[in-house]
């Protein structure tokens, strides 16, 4: 009886354990993944576990400093759990601490680290500003050259007026040269006729 009683046990035991050991939700794989070193920004973390999780399941992200880094949303669906950062992490080291909630009820938590080593925005700054001095450069060497084009039709201009001043002067020159030639000759004639009536 002792014996049977023993062996009943041993084969609910047998049941029984592969359900508890099997049936929690372990982690499965991450991005980023444990130890990872990104060479570009981060914007979301990803779980994977190798069961189905509750929707309470959460994580927190917390920087070399062990401050918290504000998540914008976490999503759960099925067995996967993906966290949204509210800005993009470019550099610094990183740990993941997860909480679950696995299909059986059971609470499973563990943490991961990883560091990210992303180029920094300033040289594309830097870049910008530096193309942005060059069009303003470029601009003011075509204002400069605008202006030194209009100049010679400004002197052009200034030729002109000075030449129709000049032709005017001629003109009125030549006028009164004719008017008095005129003049000595009629003053000619006039006296010419007198001599000639007295004789």
């Amino acid at each position: 009886m002792k014996k049977l009683f023993f062996v009943i046990l041993l084969l609910s035991f047998l049941v029984w354990a592969p359900s508890q050991i099997f049936g929690h939700s372990h982690l499965e794989s991450s991005n980023p993944a444990d130890g990872e070193e990104l060479t570009s920004p981060l914007e979301e973390i990803i779980l994977q576990f190798d069961g189905g999780i509750e929707s309470i399941s959460t994580l927190d992200l917390l920087d070399e400093n062990n401050e918290v880094v504000e998540l914008d949303q976490i999503e759960v669906e099925g067995s996967s759990m993906v966290a949204i950062l509210s800005e993009p992490i470019t550099s610094g080291s990183y740990m993941v601490s997860w909480s679950i909630v696995s299909e059986d009820t059971h609470v499973l938590d563990g943490e991961f680290s990883f560091t990210v080593n992303a180029p920094q925005e300033e040289e594309e700054l830097d870049t910008s500003d530096e193309s942005n001095e060059e069009n303003i450069a470029n601009e003011e060497e075509d204002i400069d050259s605008d202006e030194l084009e209009n100049e010679p039709s400004t002197e052009e201009e200034t030729d002109t007026d000075i030449a129709s001043s000049d032709e005017n002067s001629s003109g009125i020159s030549g006028g009164l040269v004719f008017i008095i030639i005129l003049a000595l000759i009629v003053m000619a004639a006039i006296t010419f006729i007198l001599t000639k009536k007295k004789k």
